[in-house]
């Protein structure tokens, strides 16, 4: 959650959490809170379920490569 707020006669963008009763970070731009925001929901997702997204890889079936 995104709330617009004033400061010292700045606008400051706050995010909370679901409930809206912790503050998870304050913002300049609207644009950095959604990141912020974005950022929160896929740390989420892929703590959740206890399943990670699996990368794949270009090179499948290729030998990797040694230094």
């Amino acid at each position: 959650m995104i709330k617009k707020k004033k400061e010292d006669g700045k606008t400051v963008y706050c995010v909370y959490d679901s409930t809206g009763k912790k503050l998870l970070g304050k913002h300049k731009t609207r644009k950095a809170a959604v990141k912020q925001l974005a950022a929160i929901e896929i740390s989420k997702r892929s703590k959740g379920n206890g399943t990670k997204t699996k990368v794949k890889s270009k090179n499948k079936g290729t030998k990797p490569s040694t230094y």
